[in-house]
């Protein structure tokens, strides 16, 4: 899908996901590959994000059952291993508004909720516009837009953009389970 968003503002590149899953997917730029997701064990337990073209593995997620979540960035950190949940820190931002920080060699950036794009990502020094947010078109897959400047550390972004968003579709998944229970059991009294 080509989009008119370069058109307007070329400092912009939008990432297209090839299908609606933060577990596999590629991510094209107008139309090419570029990144690939791919979750292949059945546990879900790891996830690669490579370079589409090279193949090469830029960074792994690891989920674990009883220790901490890990991501490893080939070209970052030194290559070491890092807990998720203290690489991707909740915090609070001094306009009291909830935030997850990660923490680049550019700096401390921060994913925020988004009433227009869902998800955000805001550099420390400017949290009025996004430097990459999620676009959702009816009828197509996400996209992940992202500002020139975040050229360098990009499978930062992407790792994080997919944590969290798989973390608020098991959120979504699960609170509308609960909904349904509540209304199930709301039903099975109202006789």
């Amino acid at each position: 899908m080509d989009s008119t968003l370069t058109l307007v503002n070329p400092s912009l590149s939008r990432l297209d996901f090839s299908k609606n899953s933060m577990l596999n997917a590629i991510l094209k730029e107008r139309g090419r590959p570029v990144y690939s997701i791919s979750t292949v064990d059945n546990a879900g337990s790891r996830t690669d994000i490579k370079d589409a073209r090279t193949k090469r593995v830029l960074a792994t997620i690891k989920r674990r059952s009883f220790l901490s979540d890990t991501v490893t960035f080939t070209d970052h950190y030194g290559g070491e291993r890092l807990k998720l949940d203290k690489w991707l820190k909740p915090v609070q931002l001094a306009d009291g508004s909830d935030a997850t920080m990660i923490e680049t060699s550019r700096g401390a950036f921060f994913w925020k909720l988004h009433p227009i794009h869902r998800l955000a990502l805001f550099s420390e020094s400017d949290l009025v516009k996004p430097l990459a947010y999620a676009e959702i078109v009816v009828g197509q897959t996400m996209s992940l837009v992202l500002d020139s400047v975040t050229v360098g550390f990009q499978e930062q972004i992407i790792a994080s953009f997919i944590i969290l968003e798989q973390k608020f579709r098991m959120e979504e998944k699960w609170s509308s389970v609960g909904d349904g229970i509540l209304r199930g059991e709301a039903a099975a009294f109202a006789f």
